[in-house]
């Protein structure tokens, strides 16, 4: 855990100049990468928006993307293989939009940042304190939205009120601190 922290650190130091008003788009599927720049971006108060990894890793549904990108004007767009998720990487460009790897590769579109050059000027960074908890959390898709329409905002205190009910509905949970294995996608509104 605490290898973890000093990574979110470092990466949420890199984000800590970022227009909070501007998400960090997700096109990654369950990854400890995709949750570290998660956490980085939740520390930092920037809303975070899971698509579903098809839109890419599919150069065939490169106009979906694009009505998603252009609706959420992303700052920062993120994919675990440069490689595998090409097409989404070079949709990004075209939104004025950096863009985030945890796999780099040697053919990755310009303005793409391998994980590892993001944090190596974070060294030693502290986190910074919590958000606003009316601030935005993640922008949710229901399931495999097929429209930029069907977004809608969580806030950090829905987020935390939803695990306080979990932690109700289940008490066990409080009683005997669970192993997770989360295995529900990212994209989807439970798994988020």
């Amino acid at each position: 855990y605490a290898g973890a922290k000093q990574r979110v650190a470092a990466l949420a130091k890199a984000l800590s100049s970022a227009d909070k008003g501007r998400p960090l788009v997700n096109l990654s599927e369950n990854s400890m990468e995709a949750a570290l720049v998660q956490l980085a971006a939740m520390a930092q108060g920037i809303p975070i928006a899971t698509l579903t990894p098809d839109l890419g890793t599919d150069a065939g549904k490169n106009v979906q993307l694009q009505e998603f990108l252009a609706a959420l004007k992303p700052q920062i767009v993120f994919a675990a293989d440069a490689k595998q998720f090409a097409p989404g990487l070079t949709a990004a460009q075209g939104q004025n939009a950096k863009s985030w790897v945890a796999i780099a590769d040697k053919r990755m579109p310009a303005g793409t940042t391998s994980l590892e050059d993001v944090m190596r000027p974070g060294a030693g960074a502290d986190m910074p304190s919590m958000p606003n908890s009316l601030d935005a959390a993640r922008i949710q898709f229901a399931g495999d939205a097929a429209s930029p329409n069907d977004g809608y905002v969580t806030t950090f205190a829905m987020r935390t009120a939803f695990q306080s009910g979990l932690a109700q509905l289940w008490p066990f949970l409080s009683a005997t601190p669970p192993v997770l294995l989360d295995r529900i996608p990212w994209h989807h509104p439970v798994g988020a």
